[in-house]
């Protein structure tokens, strides 16, 4: 069964949102797959998502609402998630199958795009990227003990992950 996880919270994307990526995720995957949504509002989502509270973190309040939110992800664990899974943001279009995306080298713990407004300066596109669960809880603790040192030194949190990631694999271009 493979999983997919995106993350819902506030009114920037409202719930129609994550019913549309799962209908995505459906028509473009093969085998078994599950969609958790982490999410402080779970009103209106389609049956078959999984929803969970999001997971925790402390933030400051100027970045509570911002993507700063996605690296509770790499906390030490995630209800309803475990191994690798596959993130997508919420505002995505999928245009084609997704199971190459779970198969591409499974020994790696990170696979991303490269940033295609960055080509070249290793930073890692998080609108998608596969992940093993637990594998790299140092991001999640580095930006909850030095929030404010992380903050001052990366502009957002994909470049905070590119650069401080100690296993980051690019998916082929194609």
């Amino acid at each position: 069964m493979q999983t997919i996880i995106c993350m819902k919270w506030g009114d920037r994307y409202p719930t129609h949102y994550a019913n549309r990526l799962w209908s995505m995720v459906q028509r473009h995957t093969q085998r078994p797959t599950r969609l958790v949504c982490y999410t402080d509002d779970p009103a209106g989502l389609a049956g078959a998502i999984e929803a969970h509270p999001l997971p925790p973190i402390t933030l400051p309040h100027r970045i509570t609402h911002e993507p700063w939110r996605k690296v509770s992800l790499w906390a030490p664990s995630l209800p309803g998630a475990q191994g690798d899974v596959l993130f997508l943001d919420l505002d995505l279009v999928v245009t084609g199958g997704l199971d190459d995306f779970f198969d591409f080298k499974p020994d790696r713990t990170f696979c991303v795009i490269e940033n295609w407004t960055q080509v070249g300066s290793g930073i890692g596109n998080t609108s998608v990227y596969r992940f093993r669960v637990g594998a790299h809880t140092y991001l999640y603790d580095m930006l909850q003990n030095q929030a404010d040192s992380v903050l001052a030194k990366y502009p957002n949190s994909q470049t905070y992950i590119s650069r401080t990631i100690k296993d980051m694999t690019y998916w082929p271009e194609a």
